[in-house]
């Protein structure tokens, strides 16, 4: 989500007494068929008392958080979580055949440093277009290199954990931003949700996630993208108790045991870097196209080993988050690999390319005559300033071809 303006709405929910304490050490009902959601490894009828059974710890999310209008279900797209029907608040994370036995395995696949279920929360697609900085060697031009400064955008990337210690257990709380920010570190906006996501070990072979339902608050700005990170903090703190109330809940109704947790110490965790995106290296490099290039050739005579270019069939599908607008497109042929030379050259102008779609060209120019090989380059390219858009380079041989 992008957001340009100066005042950050979200919900948040409603506190009631905290039970834990953090380790600061460094070093609708469920639908009728429901049982469709658990996987053979998850039914606790069939694993030792130490496992649970997925629609049995569903039922006690909904009695702990008053949540039975929920429905649960398994995720099409990543099967190995359940998910609540209301913005993924509660989730279930079914480890498969991987079953955790102890607290350090547990670190290992889930503490900050390690884990990148965040992404199930997110749109990949756009968090990816996101990079570490260019520094001036990846520039011709020192002009070029200014142009890049001026005209990236930066984003603030910082995760925190931490554990807190219950009367039952312990779990971690994990907090997620992805904020845009000037070149001065001031907060423009919100790039990617916030999370703030407890995990709490249940048994070998299920894993929760709980994030708070929020009521209305602000997080203001102008102002540092460091001080914007301490007001969203500040914000926490008001659901933090409520949370770790029904945390503890939960590990109470899981077959775990609190010595389950005195194995292994975890430090607490923090990783902040920036990252970037900048429209002209995204489209050449990262941008999501797929282009495809084939061609016809014939032989210039009966008795001859030497063939004609006879036409070139172009196609490119934007399999991308973003609309390209304006674009012109460059054919070059490089005959057994003599000097490039140009066989269309910009003529008409692409309106659009949305998410999804495809352009196709099927052009016939001059009959470029090769003997063993020849080598085609598609570029697809903006009008204005001519950035190439994933450009797409491919040698063809007789034997290719079906010529030999």
């Amino acid at each position: 989500m992008i957001c340009g303006c100066s005042v950050q709405t979200i919900e948040k929910s409603q506190p009631n007494a905290i039970t834990g304490k953090a380790i600061e050490k460094i070093n609708e009902p469920v639908s009728d068929n429901a049982q469709n959601i658990t996987k053979k490894e998850d039914k606790a009828s069939e694993l030792p008392d130490v496992y649970y059974d997925a629609d049995k710890l569903i039922a006690d999310l909904n009695k702990t958080f008053n949540a039975s209008y929920y429905n649960f279900t398994r995720d099409e797209t990543n099967p190995d979580y359940i998910t609540s029907s209301d913005l993924k608040y509660y989730v279930i994370h079914t480890t498969g055949s991987r079953h955790i036995t102890n607290f350090r395995e547990f670190c290992r696949y889930y503490c900050g440093s390690n884990w990148d279920g965040f992404k199930f929360y997110l749109n990949m697609s756009a968090f990816n277009t996101y990079i570490l900085p260019l520094d001036k060697s990846n520039f011709s031009l020192e002009n070029e290199y200014n142009y890049y400064i001026l005209n990236r955008v930066l984003v603030n990337y910082t995760r925190k954990e931490k554990v807190y210690e219950l009367e039952n257990g312990k779990i971690l709380e994990y907090k997620f931003w992805f904020l845009e920010q000037d070149e001065h570190e001031n907060f423009e906006g919100n790039l990617m949700p916030y999370l703030l996501i407890y995990k709490i070990y249940c048994s070998p072979n299920l894993t929760i996630f709980i994030r708070p339902k929020w009521e209305r608050f602000s997080v203001r700005s102008p102002g540092k993208v460091t001080e914007t990170i301490v007001n969203w903090e500040l914000e926490d703190d008001r659901v933090r108790e409520e949370l770790l109330n029904k945390t503890n809940e939960i590990l109470e109704a899981c077959p775990v045991e609190k010595e389950f947790f005195d194995d292994y110490e975890i430090d607490p965790y923090f990783e902040s870097e920036l990252r970037v995106w900048y429209w002209k290296t995204y489209y050449t490099y990262q941008f999501n196209l797929t282009p495809k290039i084939s061609i016809t050739a014939q032989k210039t005579s009966k008795d001859s080993d030497e063939y004609w270019l006879k036409g070139i069939n172009i196609s490119f599908t934007n399999n991308d988050v973003y609309d390209i607008y304006y674009l012109k497109l460059k054919i070059t042929v490089s005959p057994d690999g003599k000097s490039e030379r140009n066989y269309y050259q910009g003529e008409g102008t692409i309106n659009i390319l949305s998410p999804g779609s495809s352009i196709n060209r099927s052009i016939k120019k001059d009959e470029i005559e090769f003997k063993n090989n020849i080598t085609i380059t598609s570029t697809l390219y903006t009008e204005e300033e001519s950035v190439p858009i994933r450009p797409l380079r491919i040698t063809f041989t007789k034997e290719d071809l079906g010529l030999a």
